[in-house]
């Protein structure tokens, strides 16, 4: 606006008239949707002037959940909002972490007195990771059918995979 305010007709002597000019302000709102928070919170909201730039802001799942996606496409979990022009207000996705498959075929009966090794320790999972055998290879079995052999496998990324076990009978 003008302080003073600009008459309907201009006087005759030479008014000095100042411009002011407020810039704009946008509101940034980060929700949590179900499973997890905004930097711990259910919500942060940001306040920001035109053109310029929100302070980052991350997605955490609780436990046993991933982040999905912003509700408007954002694929990170972090994010800083640059060069402001207009309100924001979007929503964190999670879901719960992927549970690898585990394959293992059922082992050929083994003599007694023979050593597991990987012919009988094998098992294979759709993600990448470490498996863990309960009896270790090398380990000499009792006498007798109906052994139990458990593996514990660890994926890689366990930000979207959890650990998972499988048995397996010899």
């Amino acid at each position: 606006g003008w302080n003073p305010a600009v008459p309907a007709t201009m006087p005759a002597e030479n008014p000095t008239l100042v411009a002011q000019w407020t810039v704009n302000q946008y509101t940034l709102t980060y929700t949590a949707g179900e499973n997890g928070s905004v930097d711990g919170k259910p919500q942060v909201v940001q306040v920001v002037l035109h053109g310029r730039d929100a302070g980052p802001v991350t997605a955490i799942p609780a436990e046993g959940h991933r982040f999905d996606q912003w509700s408007d496409g954002v694929a990170t979990a972090t994010r800083a909002d640059t060069n402001v022009d207009d309100n924001l207000d979007v929503t964190a996705g999670f879901e719960a972490k992927w549970v690898p498959a585990i394959t293992w075929p059922v082992p050929d009966a083994i003599i007694y007195g023979t050593p597991l090794s990987t012919a009988q320790l094998n098992a294979t999972a759709n993600t990448p990771g470490a498996f863990v055998y309960t009896p270790p290879t090398g380990t000499v079995l009792g006498a007798g059918p109906g052994q139990e052999l458990e593996v514990d496998f660890a994926p890689t990324d366990g930000g979207n995979w959890v650990a998972t076990s499988a048995t397996q009978t010899i």
